[in-house]
């Protein structure tokens, strides 16, 4: 079984007689050298910064560089602060909202808020719902904000610093990772498609774009050849990506850009996709490059 680590802003977070877990605190991580040998290490971030570019954001950003099993992931990080982002992917969910919330009034204006622990919540009905949320959002702690009009939706999802919870939630959270550690953890496999039709996202606009006008062309040319249709796309077609098997991103991305948000929703609809999300976040950031070339 993998060592397990609690990161924290402070020891007062977490003080060690409330678990035999190890803890550090944020600023001793990231000061840690790279082991090989720490590389099944799964790594609980609980500090309260996860904003981009904060202590948190980094301690998953280079966990993930030197190879530890790190909760929550720099990808979750960022989907939980953009509804553009984390809301197409809960779409489905709505049926499963409609059987938990079933025996709540549905008042228009009327508020429920569902705070899940590692998957598991205190309300019973709610815990499908909130085993759901977590796989499609992976975060230590969730607050989910309901609001009902003729029927209950989600309205917003965040991450929720563990100083915000009163006495009984800690408890309940206490319990919640020692569970969710005892479990042995398992990546899904991606799943298999046929790969017929192409999408190439470009922009003609831009100055220096990866791949010139004259190399698009090509592509198509050649994929006519090997029996894939291509086609170039734009920023505006970012609804059509279900039409297709396949992204090739072929403008220059970054975090917090059109280009990120159509990686993101190529991998919710099944396509291969190039640049992958993973590979954005890790590859825009020269920390995370320079801490994985450390480690190998």
């Amino acid at each position: 079984m993998p060592k397990n680590l609690i990161v924290v802003d402070s020891r007062r977070d977490w003080p060690a007689d409330d678990s035999d877990i190890p803890v550090i605190t944020a600023i001793d991580y990231l000061r840690r050298k790279y082991q090989p040998e720490d590389r099944r290490t799964r790594v609980i971030n609980l500090c309260r910064n996860l904003e981009y570019g904060g202590v948190g954001y980094y301690c998953s950003l280079l966990g993930e560089a030197r190879g530890h099993h790190v909760l929550p992931e720099v990808r979750t990080l960022l989907e939980v602060r953009r509804q553009s982002l984390y809301r197409p992917g809960l779409a489905d969910l709505q049926p499963l909202l409609e059987k938990a919330t079933e025996n709540l009034q549905k008042e228009v204006g009327a508020t429920y808020v569902l705070r899940i622990f590692f998957g598991w919540t205190v309300d019973g009905p709610m815990q499908e719902l909130a085993r759901e949320l977590f796989e499609r959002l992976p975060m230590p702690v969730l607050e989910v904000q309901l609001r009902a009009n003729g029927v209950w939706r989600i309205q917003r999802v965040c991450a929720l610093p563990i100083g915000d919870l009163d006495a009984v939630e800690k408890t309940n959270f206490h319990a919640a990772i020692q569970h969710y550690l005892a479990r042995r953890r398992r990546k899904s496999k991606p799943s298999e498609r046929m790969r017929y039709d192409l999408a190439i996202l470009h922009d003609p606009r831009e100055a220096l774009p990866p791949s010139s006008s004259r190399t698009l062309k090509h592509f198509v040319r050649i994929g006519k050849r090997l029996g894939i249709h291509v086609e170039l796309i734009q920023r505006r077609d970012y609804g059509r990506l279900a039409e297709f098997d396949a992204l090739f991103i072929r403008e220059t991305t970054r975090i917090d850009h059109h280009t990120y948000e159509f990686a993101r929703k190529a991998e919710q609809e099944g396509l291969v996709v190039i640049d992958d999300p993973d590979s954005i976040l890790r590859c825009t950031n020269k920390v995370y490059l320079t801490e994985i070339l450390r480690a190998h």
